[in-house]
């Protein structure tokens, strides 16, 4: 026959209890200092470079595979960002890009990059040893990755341009090895946002 011990109601309570503290179940509003570990995520990152090499051997394909995938999770960055901090819509390049280098990055990297202006219309973000570049060589691409991220957050903001990543060399005298090399990512905007660009400015 069957038979039950009997649980006290406090203990029967706790057990009922649905696990708080999960990442499910926090308030997006709410910011944390660190919400993946790093080595969760370079262990995560490169399975998901070696995974992408086996299927695209061409470096060409493997950067934009993964500027693909940076693409696709730039609008729900800008989306969730914007909310944590009630910032306001930009309609400036410039005012856009700052928000990009500080407030967004600070969010996802823990730092800020530097922003840089280049003639005709160009701009760049200027990264101190990326995130994707910390375990895995710069010449794999991988920082196509944020590139993709940039390009899908400007896109979603209305602010169609392409992203490009180059390795930026140590200055003479510098002893940093290869991998911590400094990476710029160039950003080309459509001439439609630089009339734009230019109409606003003339206001």
């Amino acid at each position: 026959s069957l038979w039950f011990v009997p649980i006290p109601l406090k203990m029967e309570s706790r057990l009922l209890r649905r696990p708080v503290g999960t990442i499910l179940e926090r308030n997006v509003a709410t910011k944390s200092k660190a919400e993946v570990n790093l080595h969760a995520f370079s262990l995560l990152f490169g399975s998901y470079m070696e995974y992408t090499l086996r299927r695209f051997p061409d470096q060409q394909n493997i950067e934009r595979r993964l500027d693909e995938t940076g693409y696709r999770l730039g609008p729900r960055i800008l989306e969730l960002v914007s909310f944590r901090e009630r910032a306001n819509r930009q309609l400036k390049i410039q005012p856009m890009l700052n928000f990009i280098s500080t407030t967004i990055w600070r969010n996802l990297f823990g730092k800020s990059a530097s922003l840089l202006k280049f003639p005709r219309g160009t701009w760049g973000i200027r990264d101190s040893e990326p995130l994707t570049n910390k375990y895995i060589s710069p010449n794999l691409g991988g920082a196509a990755f944020i590139g993709g991220i940039i390009r899908g957050i400007l896109c979603a903001a209305n602010f169609e341009c392409t992203v490009a990543c180059h390795q930026i060399a140590p200055e003479k005298g510098s002893k940093a090895p290869p991998i911590q090399r400094d990476i710029g990512f160039e950003i080309i905007f459509t001439p439609e946002v630089m009339a734009r660009e230019a109409e606003l400015a003339s206001r």
